[in-house]
């Protein structure tokens, strides 16, 4: 697992659209504990640009991209200029 991505309830990364339960705060290896921020501000990774102030969701592989169908799981605090680079969110907990 790659830090900066979202992570669901099973360990794994959160699937496209679906809740989460934090993003990952370090990489890991199969079956290695990864350490999860679940609320507050964290670093993530961008499935695409994002402007800032822009609500989020989850991508595939656990990156976050603008919220357009799927559940709010973040704000963005700082725009990410395309896939792959890291922005700050503020995390939303969880609600249905």
């Amino acid at each position: 697992m790659a830090q900066c991505r979202a992570v669901g309830a099973d360990g794994n990364y959160a699937a496209a659209g679906a809740h989460m339960m934090g993003v990952s705060y370090n990489p890991a290896s199969a079956g290695e504990q990864a350490a999860v921020d679940v609320l507050g501000t964290v670093p993530c990774e961008a499935g695409a640009a994002i402007a800032a102030d822009a609500l989020l969701e989850v991508g595939t592989s656990g990156k976050l991209i603008t919220r357009t169908t799927g559940k709010v799981v973040g704000r963005a605090l700082t725009a990410a200029s395309g896939d792959g680079a890291i922005f700050n969110a503020l995390l939303i907990p969880a609600n249905t």
